[in-house]
């Protein structure tokens, strides 16, 4: 039975339901700010319980294959899904509920590791399909991206509502904010009108800066990499000269998750410490 278990949460399936779901939930968060007619909004509204149920049963399933151990509570991805799942308890009394659903999108560049998404292509295109380095850190920094932005415009959103101010008519207009904002257009058309939403807007501004030439450099890291490995270059040719990162890659004995860097701590799926 555990093992059956097992099989099934790590099967490509569920990979796939779990970036799918977390999408559903992020649009299903975004259409309930606009002025929807009743039918229509309890459409929408039991998509995201529906779909919470599921990430609550796979969560505990997760849960159960790992022991019932305590240090699985404590893995920040395992933490971003109990987050995303309090909704279920606080109920719709609770005006930030719906947003905590969607704080689940801030793991997806994190599950797609080189291998799951070669298994993820596989399974689309039914043919075998392997993705290199170079493509696996382009899409996990445009989910990376994204995602901050995403929640940037989530979070500023409910700071205005919470303080009853009309700022942002919907979460769309809390998204072009976060967008010309973010990417240092700034047209100033429309400005946060709380001081909690610009004080969180002055930190997210900062954090941007330093996350998008982060994921650049890695980025062109790969790239490099990649145009090395395509002239025939040898980087580990003579002795004491350093390995490509992608022969000193570390795969997580706790998950399986592989394509980490060779100065890497901690496994980029699970959180658990990677030991040579």
């Amino acid at each position: 039975m555990s093992r059956m278990l097992q099989k099934i949460v790590r099967s490509d399936i569920v990979l796939l339901l779990d970036i799918l779901g977390t999408l559903l939930l992020c649009a299903c968060f975004a259409l309930d700010t606009l002025p929807l007619a009743a039918f229509e909004k309890a459409v929408v509204s039991g998509i995201e319980i529906d779909t919470t149920i599921y990430f609550t049963i796979l969560y505990f399933a997760r849960w159960y294959v790992k022991g019932l151990s305590l240090g699985y509570l404590i893995r920040p991805l395992s933490m971003i899904d109990l987050v995303s799942l309090l909704p279920l308890l606080l109920g719709t009394e609770f005006r930030a509920a719906a947003f905590l659903r969607v704080l689940r999108i801030l793991k997806i560049a994190r599950l797609l590791q080189g291998k799951e998404m070669s298994q993820l292509a596989t399974l689309l295109t039914r043919r075998p399909v392997t993705v290199r380095n170079y493509q696996q850190t382009i899409v996990q920094a445009g989910f990376t991206v994204f995602s901050f932005i995403f929640v940037t415009a989530g979070v500023v959103y409910e700071l205005e509502t919470s303080a009853g101010l009309s700022t942002f008519g919907s979460f769309f207009d809390a998204l072009y904010f976060a967008i010309t904002t973010l990417t240092s257009v700034g047209f100033g058309d429309v400005v946060p009108g709380s001081a909690g939403g610009k004080a969180f807007v002055s930190v997210a501004i900062l954090a941007y800066a330093v996350l998008v030439p982060y994921e650049l450099a890695l980025l062109a890291q790969s790239l490099g990499l990649m145009g090395r490995s395509d002239n025939g270059d040898e980087p580990s040719g003579g002795a004491g000269s350093p390995q490509p990162r992608e022969a000193l890659a570390l795969r997580c004995k706790q998950c399986g998750a592989d394509g980490h860097q060779a100065d890497a701590l901690y496994c980029r799926k699970c959180g658990s410490y990677l030991k040579l």
